[in-house]
């Protein structure tokens, strides 16, 4: 049985184990001979035909038989949709099931569920089905009005298949249910119901270890190992959240071990120098799968060499002289074609991002650097980044934006209509010196082991640095906090890997301009970084704060007899000590360090209701602070633990990691690479739900919604997001806000695993 079967059925007897709300109501069992009540809007035809699901009674299902065909720049299928259901007021219900089977020729199956009230929308529910095998699908119910029901469909615009690949699909349906049982969704700090809150793939030795069980937890405590051998009894206390809270951070002894709460306990778990590996090794493998250009070799989602046709060069037809001054030239300068084959797919897509493949390839290349463990496998895949960011480096210095535009495979034969396109323009500049510096510690890396690659790595910093240096900095961008951190950490690495004064002065004016940004008041709630100097408003960036101090301590390590090294050593101190300590005490015992602080005035952004840039054109919002008053406050400001507008946390948390792990080693303080790892602990499990955010990783890990390559081991999703302002919710729908894997999210694990 598949992992995602399995999983299914979990569901589903977890939901038979509860009392049900009320009895199942038939949407529809397909009994009939024909389909009336249902329309179907692709090509091919609807029809029911003979067979019938496991476990169904009946003699029929409804098929649908089509062929995907290309709308724009996606394959399409169609909608089949039911209007009105035959039952209107889903108050009763929690979940929605049916069976399903996909056939065709195509390797992955991907199918959407949607439900509407009016204006209200059921959040999408992505599922992949393996291929020719019925599958039970459980679609929880949440997010909307559910009293009149005015129509439900199924939909997905799919990707093409693979040169060669039928792009024939059938599906076929059985026994549309409405069902009973608890509500699905999470909320509130509280561990859920008969879990254990742990890191599932264990603890190094000195780490901080903390085990929480829920607040109705009741009887002994006990610390076991693995084999039944009890070691001893262990007291425990009550956190903010009402959760047990026991901590075994004096547990030394490498072994397998369980802590037994009642009747609840924690699956095994280690403690050994080596507890990081098993996540780490999975997130380089995902990336590995993410190959684009190459073989890739597993029996899900592997494939043979893919769109060897890049690409057709490309800017919009509005284009803004101004910000993109060399749009025009690139395009006279390449023709009509230019060579991007290599490099990453990425958001469970088959698009690439040249900011995220470069933030990727600088995670791989550090982690290759300062974990032998895992060096020869993220090393080989550095290498393959960076040998696609170099062709992604324009002859003038400036970096493309992305390629792709067109979520399909392709022929594989160059110049020729489906040929995917590549945005020519110029990349923003954060996300071109996050490619920088990738490429900048990859050189330095491969320096006396591959002098081809290295020499390629370098002309492509120098260029790009030069171009950045000369033409675009001082420019539209200079003072915002994200390009000059980025900007700062760039010029360092491209100054380790050419020795070139240029890099040095780039490095040095974003420097400046970085400390400039800092506040600079004392005390808990002070430290943090402003979106500008001129903007006095918190930087709220799913990637967090954590890239300027990565940049303050990579500064200070390569020009460590630079005038201002103190500076930026005590502006990293103030972050710490005033920031990120602070902001971790709002998590009870999970002591993840809260997402962002927010002004009085931004109450919408505080409850939840608006994403984390909180209404970015109101100038009292970016006003320097007055003392504000509330019920949650730190120095004044308002704190939210969880982002909205792109959902989890993760990424937010591991870059957090990141800057505490290297904070740790400027300042030599072991608090704080206790804090970087408990910020991991979380995405391996020891949050609310007691699931791993890796993929196939530790015990539990949720679905993902990647519904164009697949199941991907190893992917990571966006993570646990918030519901009411301050709730740690994760959708039990397939939604992309929270379960949308990004090789970005992968990126900034490995940072904070190379930075431990």
């Amino acid at each position: 049985m598949s992992r995602f079967t399995s999983g299914l059925w979990g569901l589903s007897l977890l939901c038979a184990a509860q009392v049900a709300l009320s009895q199942p109501a038939v949407l529809d069992d397909f009994e009939r001979d024909n389909s009336v009540s249902w329309t179907w809007s692709g090509p091919g035809r609807l029809s029911t035909a003979p067979g019938h699901a496991p476990d169904c009674e009946g003699q029929r299902v409804m098929r649908v038989e089509t062929t995907a065909e290309l709308r724009g720049t996606d394959m399409w299928w169609g909608e089949l949709r039911l209007t009105p259901p035959p039952v209107t007021d889903w108050r009763p219900y929690h979940f929605l099931s049916v069976w399903v089977r996909a056939l065709g020729g195509r390797r992955v199956h991907s199918l959407g569920l949607y439900a509407e009230n009016g204006a209200n929308r059921l959040e999408s529910h992505h599922v992949v089905l393996p291929r020719d095998q019925w599958t039970r699908v459980v679609y929880p119910i949440t997010h909307l009005v559910r009293d009149n029901i005015s129509v439900f469909f199924f939909s997905h615009g799919a990707a093409g298949g693979l040169p060669g690949e039928a792009l024939d699909e059938v599906y076929e349906f059985d026994n549309l249910m409405l069902e009973g049982g608890p509500p699905a969704d999470m909320g509130g700090w509280a561990v859920a119901p008969g879990k254990a809150s742990f890191a599932h793939c264990g603890y190094r030795p000195e780490e901080p270890k903390r085990v929480l069980f829920p607040p109705e937890t009741r009887g002994p405590i006990a610390l076991r190992r693995a084999d039944g051998y009890e070691v001893r009894n262990l007291r425990a206390e009550q956190d903010a959240f009402g959760n047990l809270a026991v901590d075994l951070t004096d547990l030394r002894e490498p072994g397998q071990y369980v802590v037994e709460a009642g009747n609840v306990k924690t699956e095994p778990f280690a403690v050994g120098s080596d507890a990081w590996q098993e996540p780490a090794r999975a997130v380089v493998r995902f990336i590995y799968l993410m190959r684009c250009g190459g073989t890739v070799e597993d029996s899900k989602v592997g494939h043979g060499p893919c769109h060897l046709d890049n690409c057709k060069p490309a800017i919009a037809d509005n284009i803004n002289e101004r910000q993109w001054p060399l749009a025009k030239k690139h395009l006279e300068m390449l023709g009509d074609w230019m060579d991007l084959v290599g490099g990453w797919h990425d958001a469970g897509i088959i698009d690439q991002y040249t900011g995220n493949t470069g933030l990727m390839t600088y995670a791989l290349a550090w982690l290759a650097q300062v974990q032998p463990e895992v060096g020869a496998e993220a090393l080989e895949e550095a290498k393959w980044g960076g040998q696609w960011l170099v062709k992604a480096t324009l002859p003038t210095g400036e970096m493309v934006g992305d390629s792709g535009g067109q979520v399909r495979w392709t022929d594989n034969i160059p110049r020729t209509a489906d040929d995917r396109t590549v945005n020519v323009a110029g990349s923003w500049p954060d996300h071109a010196m996050k490619a920088v510096a990738g490429m900048a510690r990859l050189a330095v890396l491969v320096r006396e082991s591959d002098e081809r690659l290295h020499m390629d790595l370098v002309t492509a910093v120098r260029r790009a640095i030069r171009h950045y240096a000369a033409d675009v900095f001082p420019g539209y961008m200079e003072d915002t906090y994200h390009f000059n951190s980025w900007g700062a950490l760039a010029g360092a690495e491209a100054y380790a890997a050419t020795g070139d004064d240029v890099a040095r002065q780039f490095a040095l004016s974003n420097l400046a301009r970085l400390v400039e940004c800092q506040d600079q008041g004392t005390g808990e709630g002070s430290g943090f970084f402003y979106e500008r100097v001129d903007r006095k408003h918190p930087y709220r960036f799913p990637d967090g704060q954590g890239v300027g101090v990565l940049a303050l301590v990579r500064a200070y390590e390569v020009f460590h007899d630079h005038e201002q090294a103190s500076t930026w050593r005590e502006a990293v101190r103030l972050w710490c000590d005033g920031y990120a300590v602070p902001m971790s005490k709002f998590a009870g015992a999970y002591r993840i360090v809260a997402f962002g602080l927010y002004d009085t005035g931004e109450d919408q952004a505080y409850r939840g209701e608006e994403s984390w840039w909180a209404r970015p054109w109101d100038p009292k919002v970016f006003a320097a602070w007055q003392p504000a008053t509330g019920e949650l406050r730190l120095g004044g400001r308002r704190v939210r633990v969880f982002g909205a507008h792109y959902g989890g946390n993760n990424r937010h948390l591991c870059m957090t990691a990141a800057a505490l792990g290297a904070a740790a080693r400027l300042l030599g303080r072991q608090d704080l690479t206790d804090l970087a790892a408990e910020q991991l602990q979380w995405v391996t499990g020891h949050n609310p739900l007691s699931q791993c955010l890796i993929s196939h990783v530790g015990h539990r890990s949720p679905l993902a919604y990647q519904p164009i390559i697949g199941d991907v081991h190893g992917s990571m999703y966006q993570g646990i997001g918030s519901q009411n302002g301050d709730d740690p919710f994760l959708s039990p729908n397939c939604y992309y806000t929270q379960k949308e894997i990004w090789g970005i999210c992968g990126g900034t694990y490995l940072l904070a695993v190379a930075a431990r």
